[in-house]
């Protein structure tokens, strides 16, 4: 996808900000030419190039943001970096706005499985998965343990005349958690772990049919690892939003900043380059993370940071505050400043 047709899409939605657009467009577009590259040394060369807004509070800084990961439909986490500070200080890590991700990033990689379990294809050959289940549990039942030929018992299923026949079969299913495991997620604020069991179910053809099918869909889908997905996801197409980055900065006159936000200043500079974060899920590589500061900059200045940290924000917007009439449908106003 080019610019021109990224800033086109994101028309559809946000009223004006061309220049806006094409901020954003250009990171974007870094990104989408890295994931067309063949090999993983070509991805490994390519950085992502990311981006500062600059404008007062309301001017729709975070609404254009949301609108580009909505378009890539890539997992997006905003964090404020007041909440922050150095490590030894009381407050968040730094690092713990890469572990912000992974919630938006299951959510999406969960909803990903879900669509591609409902594609026809898949659905034909799970259906074709089950017809082959129940036809020979009636085999088993009815030829097994009566007189009925086997061609006899398979050419009246297939003829739909077994739809009343009751049989068992063996349902893939979500195993049930005591109250110990319930209780422990809870007070752990942790995604439950979940764990899967056969069970062997009696009943008639016709009301098996559609629980076998859904159990043959949750088997395809739970074949493929989650957590190795949702880490791949973060890693490769990850959004950080470090709202309010302004706060960090010192003016001339020392105002604005402390011992703990230059040292968040700092502790900033890895992630950006690109560092190993260890997570509750594995380790993080934040090569590719894309990164987007934004801050209204009303008592400092971008040149107030630290020379280090805006080396690393080379894309910069410069928003305007929006009047009421045009705030309804705009996002932001933005100019593109070639570092």
């Amino acid at each position: 996808m080019q610019p021109p047709a990224i800033v086109a899409q994101l028309s559809q939605h946000v009223i004006g900000q061309s220049a806006a657009k094409r901020v954003l467009a250009q990171a974007l577009r870094r990104r989408v030419r890295r994931q067309a590259l063949p090999t993983a040394a070509e991805h490994a060369a390519v950085k992502p190039r990311h981006v500062l807004l600059v404008g007062p509070t309301g001017s729709g800084k975070t609404e254009l943001v949301r609108q580009v990961a909505r378009l890539v439909d890539a997992p997006m986490t905003i964090s404020a970096v007041t909440t922050m500070s150095q490590v030894g200080y009381h407050s968040r890590d730094v690092e713990d706005v890469v572990k912000d991700l992974f919630g938006p990033a299951r959510e999406l990689v969960l909803a990903r499985q879900a669509a591609a379990m409902r594609s026809a294809a898949v659905v034909a050959e799970a259906s074709g998965q089950v017809e082959d289940a129940l036809e020979a549990a009636l085999v088993q039942e009815l030829w097994l343990r009566g007189d009925t030929p086997r061609e006899q018992v398979i050419k009246s299923f297939r003829a739909g005349e077994l739809e009343e026949q009751e049989v068992k079969v063996d349902v893939y299913q979500e195993a049930e958690r005591d109250d110990f495991e319930v209780q422990m997620d809870n007070l752990l604020k942790r995604d439950p772990k979940r764990k899967y069991e056969t069970v062997r179910r009696k009943g008639a053809v016709a009301d098996l049919r559609p629980i076998l099918q859904d159990a043959e869909l949750l088997r395809r889908a739970t074949s493929r690892s989650v957590d190795e997905e949702v880490l791949s996801v973060v890693e490769n197409e990850g959004i950080v939003v470090l709202d309010e980055i302004d706060k960090l900065a010192v003016t001339a006159a020392g105002m604005g900043g402390s011992v703990s936000t230059l040292g968040v200043q700092r502790d900033l500079l890895p992630l950006l380059d690109g560092t190993t974060v260890r997570t509750a899920h594995g380790r993080v590589r934040t090569d590719h993370i894309l990164f987007i500061g934004a801050g209204a900059f009303h008592t400092a200045a971008v040149t107030d940071l630290l020379a280090e940290l805006q080396g690393r924000l080379p894309l910069r917007g410069v928003l305007s505050r929006l009047d009421s009439g045009t705030r309804r449908g705009a996002a932001a106003v933005a100019l593109a400043v070639a570092r």
